[in-house]
């Protein structure tokens, strides 16, 4: 099999870094860690656990610098094998993920794979994002951004110049990110750090625009994480996020051509300002957001799904059918953006759920029941479907 290189960059991980790599040495051939400074006991914790991996694991310094790309260039130098794989220390890869992995390396002319991030809030809420975490050991791909580092510029770059090669997505393979739950954010004052860093980004001189777009974006969600974190009223600043995400949204309108790169943080905008609307329940406002969005970005499943979750909860049961449908019909053509990131059950048992319960709310119950079918097809424990479905098997029942 082609051998994979783990890269890492890790600061003080002591709670963290054991339970990412646990098990990882039944994929990876070697770990290599970079430690930026640690203070704790991450080094120590990992010089006895690299006793009992069965593949090297091998431990580096550097000086931070205040760059997250520049680390992160760093570590992928020490790389031997022809795949590069990049895991954060509160990462956690899922072992089915394992074998779609294996695989994917032996594919001809494949050059890099997005995997699906699931970014945990807290137990339950995660937002899903990708990320180009697996590529090809090359000296031409490397990370750009002193934050928030990209590598997806380096790979872009190559593909137009050598069209053989291709980026692919992986959404069969997940890691748990829990990197932004709100004690992960608060101990390590992740936010304040972020911001600084975006602040130093925004002042370097001769900012290309489609730079100055990406950090502004940036900057606006950490902005929004910081209200939420602190457990702030929104309403008092609400008009400043707003106002510079429009101001922001300008700039994305003046790009003549774009690419997988800046589709993809465009597309983070408009999610970004749909969802601040949406938590003031400005929905009205938030519809025409997502309905502007869906004209540069028809094929991406989540505008729909959201759009018919305001429909819902203002009961517009009948307008929110046919978005709902739309969700389904991506999975059946396989006609979504895979570039864009979204949560796979938009497409799977949620829409079909809430298809059933638009049309059991309308006085459709058989056609609720073709849906509730299908969406316990996709998801047989799904509570929310199996209590619906005792109410279509009571009025089933009261009509015999």
């Amino acid at each position: 099999m082609t051998g994979i290189s783990l890269c890492m960059i890790i600061k003080n991980e002591e709670e963290n870094i054991l339970s990412c790599l646990r098990g990882l040495d039944q994929l990876v051939a070697e770990v290599l860690i970079t430690d930026t400074g640690s203070t704790d006991q991450t080094i120590p914790l990992l010089k006895e656990f690299a006793k009992n991996f069965s593949k090297p694991l091998k431990i580096y310094e550097t000086v931070w610098d205040n760059d997250f790309s520049k680390a992160r260039n760093e570590s992928l130098k020490y790389a031997s094998q022809e795949w590069i794989m990049v895991l954060d220390a509160d990462d956690i890869l899922q072992p089915q993920s394992f074998s779609v992995i294996r695989e994917a390396v032996n594919r001809e002319f494949s050059l890099a794979y997005f995997f699906q991030i699931r970014s945990y809030r807290n137990e339950e809420k995660y937002e899903i994002t990708r990320l180009i975490n697996l590529f090809r050991n090359r000296k031409d791909i490397y990370y750009e951004g002193i934050i928030h580092n990209q590598i997806i510029g380096s790979i872009t770059n190559i593909i137009e110049k050598q069209p053989k090669w291709h980026l692919k997505v992986l959404d069969q393979v997940i890691v748990n990110h829990y990197g932004y739950t709100k004690k992960t954010m608060i101990s390590k004052e992740k936010l304040k750090r972020s911001m600084i860093l975006l602040e130093k980004a925004l002042s370097e001189p001769n900012l290309t625009l489609e730079k100055e777009i990406y950090y502004r974006i940036n900057k606006l969600k950490v902005r929004r994480n910081i209200f939420f974190s602190q457990d702030n009223d929104l309403e008092n600043t609400i008009d400043l996020l707003k106002k510079e995400g429009e101001s922001i949204l300008a700039l994305v309108k003046t790009q003549d051509k774009q690419n997988i790169y800046q589709q993809s943080i465009n597309y983070v905008l408009y999610l970004t300002l749909a969802n601040i609307q949406i938590e003031m329940k400005e929905y009205y406002q938030a519809k025409n957001r997502i309905k502007e969005a869906i004209n540069y970005f028809p094929n991406a499943p989540a505008f729909y799904y959201i759009i018919a979750n305001i429909l819902m909860k203002e009961r517009n049961f009948r307008e929110a059918i046919p978005n709902l449908q739309k969700c389904l019909k991506f999975k059946e053509d396989d006609s979504f953006n895979k570039f864009l990131p979204f949560d796979l059950d938009f497409i799977g048992h949620l829409p079909a759920y809430f298809l059933a319960a638009c049309f059991f709310a309308t006085g459709n119950p058989f056609i609720a029941d073709k849906y509730l079918k299908i969406c316990l097809f996709n998801k047989p424990d799904y509570k929310p479907a199996l209590e619906l479905k005792k109410k279509l098997d009571y009025l089933n029942s009261e009509r015999q």
